[in-house]
């Protein structure tokens, strides 16, 4: 095809997105819609994700120490928790900082009465990295010199994470199920598109016009149909899940505040969300352009 007939051809399908713009923008509309749900299923299951994560870096668990340990002993203990590959952040927490905290909590002296510094023991407080082996490393833990009990919740540590696997599974099977679904309800407008404009196709064909001089100006439009609902899809949902963070994060509830200041920021998912949508949009326009028009083109 020569250089002149492939502008010209260009050009007319981006004309007929012109020409046509009732069905365009029904094409539009619906692969915006498709592009959008399925831009939301998978920021909601990417942020589930990270709610999860995030919990599951809270979970914490306390080695307490033995009231006849010294601080030499103390300090062995703690060299043999930074050297188990499961915990970090540890933290010491003496019997007079123990014996603190428990007042502040309680926030009444009357119900300290008759308790001293000596009534709680020292501890270490540590998170767990891999909820999945909470049992062995208890265990372990348990066995160290010097250590009296340790405190952990390997119940939650399991729910924590199976919601985590859970989640993922349920979120790439919402997302398929909606690329699907997409795809089908994209390919009947396009052939709708394509149908209501039969018999300029056929007129084409019976002129001498080759399949692919017919087929290009269709796929090119579709192209930038499909471009042109990622630009509507990327803005729309940028706006919303803006507007939606900011709603959460801004509320009074200190709870809420936490819980979801895990949420991840759109600006680091800008690129992945922006390049997602125009290549779907424009593959699924394009190539379906080109199947759609294929059985108009057998005259």
């Amino acid at each position: 095809m020569k250089s002149n007939s492939f502008k010209y051809l260009v050009g007319e399908g981006a004309k007929n997105v012109w020409y046509n713009r009732l069905m365009s923008f029904a094409s539009v509309g619906v692969l915006t819609t498709c592009l959008l749900l399925v831009g939301f299923a998978m920021l909601f299951t990417m942020n589930v994700d990270e709610m999860v994560e995030f919990v599951m870096q809270q979970n914490e668990a306390v080695v307490f120490v033995k009231d006849e340990a010294n601080d030499e002993q103390v300090a062995k203990l703690r060299q043999d928790l930074e050297n188990n590959g499961n915990i970090d952040n540890i933290t010491f927490i003496s019997k007079e900082q123990a014996f603190e905290d428990q007042r502040e909590t309680l926030g009444d002296d009357s119900l300290m009465e008759g308790l001293d510094k000596d009534t709680f023991p020292a501890s270490f407080r540590v998170r767990i990295v891999d909820l999945s082996k909470m049992n062995q490393t208890v265990a372990a833990l348990e066995k160290m010199d010097n250590v009296q009990k340790v405190n952990a919740s390997p119940e939650l540590a399991g729910t924590l994470s199976s919601a985590k696997n859970m989640v993922n599974i349920f979120g790439a099977v919402v997302i398929g199920a909606l690329i699907i679904v997409s795809i089908v309800i994209i390919a009947n407008t396009i052939r709708a598109s394509v149908f209501s404009r039969r018999r300029e196709i056929n007129i084409m064909k019976y002129v001498g016009a080759t399949d692919g001089f017919i087929r290009l100006p269709f796929v090119v439009e579709g192209l930038l149909l499909g471009f042109l609902s990622a630009l509507v899809a990327f803005f729309v949902i940028w706006g919303a899940y803006t507007g939606l963070t900011h709603l959460i994060t801004g509320g009074s509830s200190l709870w809420l505040k936490t819980m979801f200041q895990s949420i991840i920021p759109f600006k680091e998912v800008a690129w992945q969300i922006g390049l997602a949508f125009a290549g779907a949009g424009m593959i699924t326009g394009g190539i379906g352009s080109a199947f759609c028009i294929s059985s108009h083109l057998k005259v």
